[in-house]
């Protein structure tokens, strides 16, 4: 880390006489952001995530934007702030349908799946996890991939007690919560993310 932050400073003296040196900064803040996320301070990931998004604005890279944006929702979900999670994962997916074709995010797409779920919106919510689950299996990012059975089984939890969340994906998540909290607790701990994992934990019996 200690190289990142020198590699910021670099940059930062030399975005003074060329701008292009901006995606590198945001680049290093953003590695610097998942290093807190991953060990669960997810205040500090969310500021350095928000001056990301903050240096991008208007520059026209969309991709970045998007993942700057999933990874403050995230950050914001993490710390029980849904609305604003919610808002952060609208812009990461609007960033996106900026990018000619359109595309998925599985970290928005996701998280996306389980704020549909708590506001009822089953349809929508079963929608966005079977995007998220697209790109998943098409890209086998393990970070992802444990987002995604994060949020199974969570959703997964629902259906144990709402009948309508239960009527609504009983096709879909066909095992039980503690199948896909192992997926992801085991997904999590191969990437270093062991703030995830033990999130993960109150799904197991």
């Amino acid at each position: 880390e200690n190289l990142f932050n020198e590699s910021i400073r670099i940059f930062k003296s030399l975005e003074t006489l060329y701008k292009k040196y901006t995606f590198s900064i945001t680049a290093a803040l953003n590695y610097i952001g998942d290093t807190r996320l991953f060990s669960g301070n997810n205040a500090e990931a969310l500021r350095l995530y928000e001056k990301c998004i903050a240096m991008s604005e208007g520059r026209r890279n969309f991709m970045s934007m998007s993942l700057f944006c999933a990874n403050a929702g995230h950050a914001s979900f993490n710390m029980g702030n849904y609305d604003e999670a919610e808002i952060f994962f609208e812009k990461s997916l609007a960033y996106l349908n900026e990018v000619k074709g359109g595309w998925v995010h599985p970290i928005a797409n996701s998280f996306k799946a389980l704020l549909l779920a708590y506001e009822g919106n089953y349809e929508g919510a079963l929608h966005n996890l079977k995007m998220a689950d697209m790109y998943c299996e098409r890209i086998r990012k393990k970070y992802w991939m444990g987002i995604n059975n994060r949020v199974k089984a969570e959703i997964r939890a629902m259906m144990d007690k709402n009948e309508n969340v239960k009527s609504r994906f009983r096709d879909y998540l066909v095992e039980n919560a503690e199948y896909y909290a192992d997926l992801a607790i085991m997904l999590f701990n191969n990437v270093g993310y062991s703030y995830g994992a033990s999130l993960c934990k109150k799904f197991l019996t």
